[in-house]
């Protein structure tokens, strides 16, 4: 297990002191929260200007494309009147911000400094690091630029595309993390996990392991993914994990006896880390511990689980820090081999005695390299706040995944500690545990 509380050293304990999210239902965490306690859904049927190739991928399909998508002017208009009187800020939304995944990123990071009561000038001061990954490049930067630079769009194209240094603004997988540290003057270490859907969870747990062993103070992690693209969307149906119901918002049923898959989300997830000692000083009442973390691999194959749940166990095994655990944060995709994995793994783990779960991807769609980020920002809310949130789309329980789910909000005051589950294509199993300290 990775421990990030220790008695001999408390002002080295992590501590969680902001929260900023972009997803489908909105522009920051309380839309997404608002959205998942009164159960609504963020995927829609999408419209040609909203899809490349939506004719062809809609023959394909079969059926109109959905997905839970962003909108990126709408994303850019918040930047500039965010940073309007930021000159730092401006120069990077203008290098950076034309492309999602890295707008997403930056509006994800100024909501998480404004919950953790910080302003960009004082966390410019601060000994800071930056852990931010995402599944993969920006496909809307590659595939533009490959059609540009082929010939098979105009030189013009450049202007669409945002900035004549699209290569190192947007084709990279670590551009979000670069625009990160721009915009915040970070010069701790910096870092950008690529670790499929598990990026999101990778990214907390190097971060929380940095200011743990003193060599930050502070640290900006998470994720950020929009892969709402006909390109990914044809290569998941072909696996066929891709949703195929006629209402798309009630496509993704994670453990329900219905369910086929999942539908793809756009979103960001970005957390401020701190060590408790940091936060103290500077006068912030920080009462979510990251108590530690578990990472390991399932060797089953590139995009097949092992069903058994045996790796999952091991993690929950990892995370147990003798205290009970009273809520989980599953990973949830709605496809067969994963929840019978989760479910088999969390059985084997807590036998009959299952903490009550939840998963948000039927709301939210899939947000991939963003989702475990995204979905421990959610965790972290649940807890404060003393609810078990509805596990969308959840009506008819499979028989063969045994779980503890509800369909309604639940209240539970009660709650003190949550574990976070994020699986991810080539193996990646994570776990993440978080303490609420009265």
């Amino acid at each position: 297990m990775l421990s990030f509380c220790d008695k001999k050293f408390p002002d080295r304990d992590v501590v969680v002191t902001g929260f900023g999210a972009v997803t489908g239902f909105g522009l920051s965490s309380n839309e997404l929260w608002q959205a998942l306690c009164s159960n609504q859904q963020a995927v829609r049927p999408l419209t040609p200007d909203q899809i490349d190739h939506w004719d062809a991928l809609a023959q394909f399909l079969k059926q109109v494309p959905s997905a839970a998508v962003v909108d990126q002017d709408l994303v850019l208009q918040s930047l500039h009147e965010k940073l309007s009187r930021d000159s730092i800020g401006q120069s990077v939304v203008a290098d950076f911000g034309f492309d999602l995944v890295n707008s997403m990123t930056l509006l994800a990071l100024l909501e998480a400094l404004q919950t953790a009561g910080l302003t960009l000038e004082e966390a410019r001061q601060f000994n800071m690091g930056c852990v931010v990954g995402t599944s993969k490049p920006s496909l809307r930067a590659i595939e533009d630029w490959f059609a540009m630079t082929s010939g098979r769009q105009s030189g013009l194209e450049v202007g669409r595309l945002g900035h004549e240094n699209t290569f190192g603004s947007a084709l990279l997988p670590d551009a979000c993390q670069r625009a990160c540290c721009r915009l915040l003057n970070a010069t701790g270490p910096g870092q950008c996990p690529v670790a499929a859907c598990a990026t999101g969870l990778i990214a907390v747990l190097q971060g929380a392991m940095l200011i743990h062993q003193g060599v930050v103070d502070v640290c900006v992690v998470g994720s950020a993914d929009a892969s709402a693209r006909a390109s990914v969307m044809a290569a998941f149906h072909r696996l066929g994990v891709l949703s195929r119901a006629e209402n798309p918002g009630s496509g993704c049923r994670p453990f329900d006896v219905n369910r086929d898959g999942f539908h793809v989300g756009e979103g960001a997830g970005i957390l401020i880390l701190e060590s408790a000692g940091h936060a103290s000083r500077r006068g912030h009442h920080a009462d979510v511990r990251v108590a530690g973390g578990a990472w390991l691999t399932d060797p089953t194959g590139l995009t097949q689980i092992d069903a058994t749940g045996a790796v999952v166990e091991s993690v929950l095994d990892q995370l147990e820090d003798g205290r009970l655990t009273d809520l989980c944060s599953v990973h949830g995709t709605g496809t067969i081999p994963n929840d019978q994995c989760e479910a088999n793994g969390l059985k084997r783990h807590f036998g009959a005695s299952l903490p009550p779960s939840f998963g948000i991807k039927g709301a939210t769609g899939h947000l991939l390299g963003a989702a475990g980020s995204v979905e421990l920002g959610v965790a972290i809310q649940a807890m404060q706040k003393g609810v078990v949130l509805p596990t969308t789309n959840y009506l008819d329980a499979d028989p063969q995944c045994f779980m503890n789910i509800e369909s309604q909000l639940r209240v539970r005051p009660e709650i003190r500690s949550v574990s976070k589950l994020s699986l991810g294509f080539g193996g990646h199993v994570v776990g993440c545990r978080l303490h609420r300290e009265s």
